[in-house]
């Protein structure tokens, strides 16, 4: 039994090797030695930015926190992703059924300098509105700009909560929260978003935790899956033999 449980082991440890040689996308946990060393990665919006908390997290032990004053915090991608191809998101605490000002974000910047001029964002989160029992969306340029209520997707609720939002190459976007979808829009736009920003750099009647920020995250490519399953088979295969 131990040697088969220590084969089952490798092959897992595998396909997150193989996973991970995919793509450029990255997965944020937050999990640096302090405020300094998250600093160097996130940059503040403007000059405050989001606190390095250990009162709440999702993975292991640390989240952004955005209290009640103006901050934000953004990072460089480190690539333009089209619209098609966007697939952004991240695990938030909402800490309170109030109106807020906090969310999550990604911007498209002229030349892929947080300086260059603003061709669009798409943001998820909260946003001051007489509606407040449902988050929000947010297109700063195309069709359907403005903000949005995400009405196809749970009220809000203090507690973890998962906000995605997905492109797809007919043009649509998609809002989520929890896995369901809140909006679809259709930009109609050819923007490439090159910054995740978390925070509205403004004041917020409500206090939000971010924790495991995603932005296009690994996956295997066909020709991988194809050479991984038949060295799955063949392993499982030989662990099976090992144990009669």
């Amino acid at each position: 039994m131990a040697k088969f449980s220590k084969t089952l082991l490798f092959v897992a440890l595998a396909t997150a090797v193989l996973a991970g040689t995919a793509s450029a996308g990255w997965v944020e946990d937050f999990e640096y030695a302090n405020q300094a060393a998250l600093e160097a990665n996130w940059q503040p919006m403007s000059t405050t930015p989001l606190a390095w908390a250990t009162d709440k997290s999702v993975s292991p032990t640390h989240s952004l926190k955005q209290s009640t004053g103006a901050a934000g915090s953004y990072r460089a991608i480190g690539e333009d992703i089209a619209i098609a191809d966007l697939n952004f998101g991240f695990w938030f605490y909402d800490g309170g059924a109030a109106l807020g000002r906090t969310w999550g974000a990604v911007y498209s910047k002229a030349g892929g300098a947080w300086d260059g001029s603003l061709n669009n964002i798409f943001m998820i989160g909260k946003n001051n509105s007489t509606q407040s029992t449902k988050y929000q969306g947010r297109i700063v340029n195309g069709t359907g700009a403005g903000y949005f209520m995400l009405d196809g997707a749970a009220d809000r609720t203090v507690g973890w909560h998962f906000a995605q939002i997905l492109g797809f190459p007919d043009g649509r976007v998609e809002w989520r929260i929890d896995g369901v979808v809140g909006a679809t829009k259709y930009p109609n736009r050819a923007d490439k978003f090159n910054f995740v920003c978390l925070g509205s750099n403004l004041s917020s009647a409500t206090e939000m935790w971010f924790d495991d920020v995603s932005i296009n995250p690994v996956v295997p490519e066909p020709s991988s899956l194809l050479a991984l399953g038949t060295g799955l088979s063949g392993l499982i295969g030989f662990a099976i033999r090992r144990r009669k």
